[in-house]
């Protein structure tokens, strides 16, 4: 459940976290007005609603006490091109398939899509070199359609505030398709949960609203911070703090116990079942030593989270001509020691959390349907990370249920 705003909290602001350092934020022209933008922003109408946020977080609970899984997953980093009722149908019911797949009837499933606002990336390196012919120019990375665009040229990687506009719109059409076809087949309205990286804080501010006595993100029903933007300090961890939404941290290797106890007592200091989804993505050789610790820390703490497993991002390498991927083979691996470190210290595994395209790409290497390092380019087509396919995806998904349940 939500909690409403308490004297300490009342401090609080959605802007409060400008007066923290904020990472990954884009250095935006100043020809536009952004107060303009914000404002627009602001009164735009809620894409979800206080219920279906409380729902979520009964969910979570249920999975932390291991009364359900959860399986998050979707696309990378959304397009604006991409919003149809044909795709949306198709990603809906990949998700809804992937579900089941992970829980097979023995429990609950608790459906959430990276959907409905997964339009911004962190990047690495804020620009890159472009080599053409006999000349190099140096072009800004693309940081998602929410901010630029992928056509590798200085123009259209220009950041461009009028896309936090775009970006809600897009948003609010794919939540429009999502209750649309929801219709007879969920309690939920939507059919699915939706979740993005709260990275943009120019975008989830204007989105936060007071609803019932509670500071509610209302472009989302769960936001997220990944590893590079989880600094306790920091004004992504700042903005988290004061929200009403469940919440999801990213989990590395590289993160400290102490450092994790200290951001779980930010976002949770009243130990609330259901407001923190911690999700790591440790690379398959580093989940045995790197979880327990950090496992003990947040039980010790008396935080009550639900543990997930990204065996995604911890196992990209680069592959002939320069393309990332992952293996499948390691993405098992991992799951298979997140789950015997858990289940060695009496911890539920709540779930699962990939990456995955509705078509049939080539981007990860090995499983069914997947290509070897030479056959990467025969379909290669995401903007950023690389996706499982369908085959791989409920392969995984079927190996983990494996996992779980042997």
């Amino acid at each position: 459940m939500t909690a409403t705003v308490s004297e300490e909290g009342a401090r609080w602001r959605p802007g409060s976290w400008r007066a923290a350092p904020t990472a990954m934020q884009p250095r935006w022209p100043g020809k536009y007005d952004l107060a303009t933008i914000a404002r627009d922003l602001g009164e735009a109408p809620d894409l979800v609603t206080a219920t279906e946020i409380e729902t979520l977080a009964d969910g979570i609970a249920r999975a932390a006490a291991g009364e359900a899984l959860i399986i998050h997953a979707g696309e990378c980093a959304e397009r604006f091109d991409a919003v149809s009722a044909p795709g949306v149908a198709a990603r809906m019911g990949q998700l809804r398939e992937l579900g089941a797949g992970l829980t097979g009837s023995r429990v609950p499933a608790v459906v959430i899509g990276r959907i409905a606002g997964q339009y911004a990336k962190p990047r690495s390196a804020a620009s890159r070199l472009l080599v053409r012919g006999s000349g190099v120019t140096e072009i800004a990375s693309y940081r998602g359609d929410i901010v630029n665009d992928v056509s590798p040229d200085p123009l259209s990687r220009t950041p461009d505030p009028r896309r936090l506009l775009r970006a809600y719109h897009h948003a609010a059409a794919t939540m429009s398709l999502l209750r649309a076809h929801a219709v007879g087949h969920s309690g939920v309205s939507t059919g699915v949960f939706t979740s993005h990286e709260a990275l943009l804080l120019q975008y989830e501010e204007p989105l936060t609203r007071l609803r019932d006595g509670t500071w509610l993100n209302t472009g989302t029903h769960l936001p997220w911070v990944g590893w590079r933007t989880a600094e306790p300090s920091g004004g992504h961890i700042e903005y988290l703090s004061g929200i009403g939404n469940p919440l999801a941290v990213k989990v590395s290797a590289g993160t400290s116990p102490a450092t994790l106890a200290d951001i779980c007592r930010r976002l949770d200091p009243d130990r609330r079942p259901g407001r923190l989804l911690l999700i790591g993505r440790f690379g398959a050789d580093r989940v045995a030593e790197a979880l327990p610790a950090l496992a003990d820390a947040v039980r010790g703490a008396g935080h009550r989270a639900a543990w997930m497993c990204d065996p995604m991002h911890g196992n990209t390498f680069t592959g002939p001509h320069g393309r990332k991927t992952r293996h499948v083979e390691a993405l098992l691996r991992e799951v298979a020691g997140f789950v015997r470190v858990l289940t060695s210290m009496d911890i539920p595994v709540s779930g699962l959390h990939l990456e995955v395209a509705t078509e049939a790409v080539t981007e990860c290497v090995g499983g069914p349907g997947g290509p070897d390092l030479e056959g990467l380019s025969r379909r290669y087509t995401t903007t950023c990370d690389p996706r499982l396919n369908p085959r791989q995806a409920s392969f995984v998904v079927a190996e983990t249920h494996r996992l779980l349940w042997s």
